[in-house]
């Protein structure tokens, strides 16, 4: 029996890929927040004096007068990060196993956010019989979070929401020298002491990680009881667990000043203990036959199976309040009680299915699948769902009248499709039925505990279908050398899963999912590689790219349904952008007097929306009306989703190094991008974007601004939503870069060493985008930044 030990790890150095540009000179910032106010009419809240200290100290003492930028504190820079892999394999002919075990240390590119985890993987074969083989598989893991990383990395109270946007540059945050935690500098500015974000970031006791360990095994069999037939068996059990424990702390907050630190906020808090366990139960079986014939130039597969699944989810909360000593850790220890709450869902699904492979000569191939499903989460009656599939494929190329063609076509293939599938995916897993939930009502004046139905139910609910029709060609042309695949489909999606309005004589009880939608999304994906040779240097370059268009085919008739800037109606993509459209900004007297005219020409002009002044936007009276009002707003964009996407890959080797590059981006793509980071209003209290404030209207800049004037949020005029705060998100990304040796034979046998490579490799080398937010991947959704990773590893196969 061979025996092998191979390790692989890396070391990562992790830094934002990409940080915000804010304003960070007090005095500047303080000045901007004035005429924000003295746009709208408001006075000043800072001082002459108070800027011209800030200016006057010239950042000589920062602690006391401070020009912070919030992102300096709460990045590490760089994040290391471990990544530790070591397996053992081996056997011989009757049994086989794989051993492996594994460590991942992740500080976290925000502090406060660090995760380790402990794996381990095995997997055995036994061949028993040669009629007979049996296995199992177990993985598992025990991870470990720092107890404030879910806010962190969602990015919520550390950097929005309640975060590092509620500070300003005035704010000393922290002061290495005490190690004392600050708030604010200037007794003129906002109170956002509170918001400092290492607050937000130590918010519980790190004593207490969260501690996450799944577990799951597996076991399976194979029977081969004739020649031809295999029958194939195996069982999956999946447990979860989550238990979440928060210690509620606090920290003193001071004022710098040249006499010593003054304190301006107690740390003491009410202190509490809240625990969350979780745990998840998931188990599926399956079983399947599989024949295999071959009849003269017939040949073919006839599989037959069935499998269940089955899910539970359970959660119980606790929480109590005042603790007898701090230092205290059992939840005994509270004398106050909170909240206690608690609940289980499950569901789970059957299913039989049955396909079978025709294949003629190798030249004419069939394939015909049926499957039908049946979920829990339906009502008797819905339960099932049927899905047939058929494909057909024609390999031109080995058709005797391509044989003149042979010297330089290696394969030519034909394809077509058409087929269905299924989703059970509703919001809630019984809404066929009515959910009751405790409730109080008052019964002879007093108030007394009883049921109240809060979410309605539709016994008629069923399976969404998806029907997908599918043309494609498969290409390799010069001894391979070049190689790819075209595909056109159409898919077609009927009897969507969503929640309707519904009149307000319901009252607030949640409405269910209705099979009421239908949408159409047809595209093409291209996928071509060429792989040669120069002399000693073998290389590959890959390119794909797709396209899809979405048109919403039935749903609510004429009848759109608006959701923010989101607009879904018949004939229109999925959630389109729907926004007022800029017409200009009012630069000059000219454009004032353009804005009167419209006034002259209809008094109401600007019934619904202000007047604009100097530097404000006007909007377009796009329906042409003489009127200014929501019909005004314009479709904009194709839906959530990018039409367009492309990617490509290089690969180079050269002895015994190896090259590759990988890259990937979207073309035009309509995204709304409008929250604490991009704004056309001043916040008292909240972060500056610099490139919005250095580029607005102001008397000094009327001709070459990019922006509305900035006004005190207290006048949103200019902040409501319109074309202004839709960009386009498309991007070029390299999304790696590697570059590896390996260790030649002769060297590394004198040490045992079977294949020894060392590697380097960067991760989200570089972005190429106009799009003002963090990343363009992830378009409007702002948390956890995008990291750029320089990577060191080494893989040793002893």
């Amino acid at each position: 029996m061979r025996c092998r030990l191979t390790y692989s790890g890396n070391v990562s150095f992790e830094k934002v890929a990409k940080r915000l540009n804010l304003v960070t000179d007090y005095a500047d910032f303080m000045e901007i927040q004035n005429a924000g106010l003295i746009a709208n009419g408001q006075a000043p809240r800072f001082s002459q004096g108070k800027i011209d200290e800030w200016r006057n100290d010239a950042g000589r003492n920062p602690t006391i007068y401070p020009n912070t930028d919030w992102q300096d504190h709460i990045y590490r820079n760089p994040s290391v990060v471990q990544n530790h892999n070591l397996s053992v394999t081996g056997g011989g002919r009757r049994v086989r196993y794989n051993v492996s075990v594994g460590y991942v240390d992740n500080p976290g590119m925000i502090y406060y956010t660090d995760y380790k985890r402990y794996q381990l993987n095995s997997n055995i074969d036994i061949n028993i019989k040669p009629w007979l083989s049996v296995g199992a598989n177990v993985f598992g893991y025990i991870d470990s979070n720092n107890p404030s990383s879910e806010n962190a990395a969602a990015g919520g109270d550390v950097i929005f929401g309640s975060g590092a946007f509620n500070t300003v540059p005035g704010m000393t945050l922290y002061d290495p020298e005490t190690g004392l935690y600050g708030g604010i500098q200037n007794p003129e500015e906002e109170n956002v002491s509170n918001f400092n974000p290492y607050r937000r970031q130590w918010f519980y006791k790190t004593d207490f990680p969260t501690k996450t360990r799944r577990t799951v095994a597996k076991l399976h069999a194979t029977l081969r009881p004739i020649k031809g037939l295999t029958i194939e068996g195996s069982f999956t059990y999946n447990y979860w667990t989550r238990r979440v424990e928060q210690h509620l702390t606090d920290r003193n907050l001071y004022r710098f000043t040249f006499d010593g630190p003054v304190l301006i906020r107690e740390g003491k808090v009410r202190t509490y203990i809240r625990r969350y366990n979780y745990a998840n139960n998931f188990r599926s079986s399956d079983l399947t036959a599989t024949y295999n014939f071959k009849f003269s130039q017939l040949s073919g597969t006839v599989l037959a199976g069935m499998s269940q699944e089955y899910d539970k989810n359970e959660y119980e909360s606790f929480l109590r309040y005042d603790l007898i000593d701090d230092s205290l850790t059992s939840i005994d220890a509270a004398t106050t009680n909170g909240p206690i709450g608690g609940n289980y869902t499950e569901w789970s699904m059957r299913s039989y299915f049955g396909r079978v492979n025709l294949s003629w000569d190798d030249r004419y191939l069939l394939e015909a699948n049926l499957r039908a499903d049946g979920s829990s989460k339906f009502a008797p009656g819905h339960r099932w769902g049927y899905f047939p599939s058929v494909s057909a494929a024609w390999r031109i190329s080995e058709e005797q009248f391509m044989s003149p063609s042979r010297q330089w076509l290696d394969q030519l293939k034909v394809r077509a499709s058409y087929g269905s599938l299924g989703n059970n995916a509703t919001t809630s897993y019984y809404m066929y039925q009515s959910l009751f939930a405790t409730a109080g009502y008052i019964l002879n004046g007093n108030i007394a505990g009883g049921f109240a139905q809060t979410v309605l139910s539709n016994p008629a609910l069923t399976w969404e279908k998806t029907y997908m029709t599918n043309f494609g060609l498969d290409f390799a042309l010069f001894n391979s050398r070049l190689n790819g695949s075209i595909d056109i489909y159409n898919k077609d999606t009927k009897g969507i899963l969503i929640s309707l309005p519904a009149p307000l004589e319901h009252g607030t009880s949640v409405v269910p999912n209705q099979n009421a939608g239908e949408v159409r999304n047809r595209g093409f994906e291209l996928d071509i590689h060429w792989n040669d040779r120069i002399g000693n240097v073998a290389y590959t370059v890959g390119f794909n790219m797709g396209f899809v268009k979405n048109k919403v085919l039935k749903f609510q008739g004429d009848i759109p349904s608006i959701d923010g800037v989101y607009k879904t109606q018949e004939g229109k993509p999925i959630r389109q952008l729907y926004v007022l459209k800029v017409d200009r900004i009012v630069r000059d007297e000219a454009d004032m007097a353009y804005v009167q005219s419209l006034v002259d020409n209809n008094p109401n002009y600007f019934a619904t929306y202000q007047r604009p002044e100097l530097g404000d936007f006007l909007y377009a009276d796009t329906n042409g009306d003489g009127s200014l009002d929501s019909n005004d707003r314009i479709e904009m964009g194709d839906g959530p989703l990018p039409t367009f996407t492309y990617g490509g890959n290089i690969g180079l080797s050269w002895k015994n190094f190896d090259f590759s590059m990988l890259f990937q981006g979207v073309g035009d793509y309509k995204v709304y991008y409008n929250n604490q980071a991009f704004r056309f209003v001043t916040v008292m209290g909240q972060s500056l974007n610099k490139d919005i404030t250095d580029n607005a209207w102001t008397p000094k800049n009327p001709y070459n601004s990019i922006y509305p004037i900035l006004r005190n949020n207290a006048n949103g005029k200019n902040n409501i939503a319109s074309n202004a705060f839709v960009h386009n998100a498309a991007y070029f990304r390299c999304k790696n870069i590697q570059l590896g040796y390996t260790i030649p034979a002769e060297i590394t046998k004198k040490f045992s060493v079977q294949n020894l490579k060392v590697y380097t490799s960067i991760d989200n080398l570089f972005t190429i985008t106009d799009f003002p937010g963090l990343d363009p991947e992830v378009g409007a959704t702002v948390g956890y930044p995008t990291v750029r990773q320089y990577s060191v590893g080494l893989n040793v196969t002893f």
